[in-house]
């Protein structure tokens, strides 16, 4: 300890070790402060948790709450890794960190295989199994089964935002029902608080060309591409279907465009445009929420 001497001189620092009595209730006083081993379990790798959450019930229960996935996914510019995967069915998820140099690892879920993801958002995984759909939080390594949709489900996606609530919502639409050459289809919204479906009251018209599988979360709304033509968004609050008009002079050649879709990023959505043998793209992002046109 530094102390002041009365001719304003000072000791050097006295390195001697500390009672134990002493560090033992400092640490006692720190496991005691549930904010204060929050702020410590936080910044802990992710595949280090699950062994953590085997310490003692106390941080078991403080790893597994919506507070803890919630702190840790408040900054949406922080990236740790990507999940990999093909467009068939895998047994595990495979997380490959960035920035760090390490290898590409496997993440699995006891009960679940056969693992498709649809898509994800703020840390969370909408998959689907043999016959299932499931929420998946990686963070945890834990899921939640979700019950059965819409016999004539066309697609499902997912909406979360950890920043606004630990809730999550999964927005389906089933159908369709024709009319004059162009097809309408149907809603249901799935809410995590409740844990079931309820009819939406909106419709959503589309016709072949829009990707209805997978939406993606942004600015409170799923929005669907359109490879033809303008896209749609639905805004979950408010529950109003929308239009999200296509880039001018983007093109729609899809003999020299192989693959479009919307990708959300740090907060902004963007437009990936691949050509060719997946050789070059261009990526756009919205300029504006001021872009979202309502019918």
């Amino acid at each position: 300890m530094l102390s002041i001497e009365t001719n304003n001189t000072a000791k050097l620092f006295d390195y001697s070790p500390m009672p134990e009595e002493y560090t033992s209730s400092s640490a006692e006083r720190v496991a005691a402060n549930d904010d204060l081993s929050t702020e410590i379990l936080i910044r802990l790798p992710l595949k280090s948790l699950p062994r953590f959450k085997s310490v003692s019930k106390h941080w078991f229960s403080l790893i597994s709450s919506p507070h803890f996935t919630r702190t840790r996914n408040v900054d949406p510019s922080t990236v740790s890794g990507l999940f990999l995967h093909s467009s068939s069915y895998i047994p595990d998820l495979c997380f490959m960190p960035v920035n760090t140099g390490k290898n590409a690892t496997s993440i699995s879920f006891p009960g679940l295989s056969d693992i498709c993801i649809i898509n994800s958002c703020y840390g969370l995984i909408l998959c689907k199994t043999t016959n299932k759909y499931h929420i998946l939080n990686p963070l945890t390594k834990q899921f939640t089964t979700l019950p059965d949709p819409h016999p004539k489900h066309v697609g499902l996606s997912l909406a979360f935002d950890p920043s606004r609530s630990p809730h999550y919502k999964v927005v389906c639409v089933w159908g369709p029902m024709h009319y004059n050459s162009y097809y309408y289809f149907y809603m249901e919204l799935y809410a995590s608080e409740t844990g079931s479906w309820r009819a939406s009251g909106e419709h959503l018209g589309a016709d072949m060309f829009m990707h209805l599988d997978g939406g993606v979360y942004w600015n409170g709304a799923i929005n669907w591409f359109c490879t033809w033509g303008n896209s749609k968004y639905f805004n979950i609050d408010e529950e109003r279907v929308g239009i999200l008009p296509m880039i001018p002079g983007l093109g729609n050649d899809e003999y020299e465009t192989e693959y479009k879709c919307y990708v959300e990023s740090r907060g902004h959505l963007h437009l990936v445009q691949v050509y060719g043998l997946m050789t070059r793209f261009n990526v756009y992002e919205m300029e504006s929420v001021k872009k979202y046109i309502y019918y």
